[in-house]
């Protein structure tokens, strides 16, 4: 959803420049359209209203949307009385180093989504036989679980979801 704003504000900012530089290279060689521009911001105050709230508008989600995309994404945990902010990045970072020890010649895909209270997690791991899947899950969920209270201390719920695709041949 996010790419999507983004493309299209982008789209918009480009064709906005793209416009208004058309409008700045003709202006000057052009006295029919400097008369009729004059003439269009002096008789239509609404319109130009419209106009000048419709690019502030975009521009404030332009800069709304960088702000979130810039946003240190943090995880806050609270346990009695014992509270703590957790990176999304420290989380990460764990999940990449563990990956790296579990399938060394493999590069594990993975999704990491802190949400109400929860951290999601979905990973698409190397193909094994259908009777070993559920072994296989088990005992990553468990890694995991253990990984995120020993290094991170979070201790709440951790939903692992796991996609096995099939190695790809050259």
């Amino acid at each position: 959803m996010f790419n999507f704003f983004n493309t299209l504000s982008h789209g918009i900012l480009g064709l906005f420049f793209l416009v208004m530089g058309g409008i700045g290279i003709l202006i000057p060689w052009a006295p029919a359209l400097q008369r009729q521009l004059v003439y269009f911001f002096q008789e239509n105050h609404a319109v130009v209203f419209v106009l000048g709230a419709g690019f502030a508008l975009i521009g404030l989600g332009i800069l709304l949307g960088q702000y979130y995309r810039l946003k240190k994404r943090v995880f806050h945990l609270k346990r009695g009385s014992f509270s703590i902010d957790l990176n999304e990045k420290v989380f990460r970072q764990c999940l990449d180093k563990y990956w790296k020890n579990r399938y060394p010649r493999t590069a594990i895909v993975h999704q990491l989504q802190m949400k109400r209270g929860k951290v999601v997690m979905h990973a698409e791991l190397p193909d094994v036989p259908e009777a070993q899947r559920q072994s296989v899950l088990k005992s990553i969920q468990d890694d995991l679980e253990d990984l995120f209270i020993r290094v991170l201390g979070y201790q709440g719920t951790l939903q692992f979801n796991a996609q096995f695709k099939a190695a790809e041949e050259p």
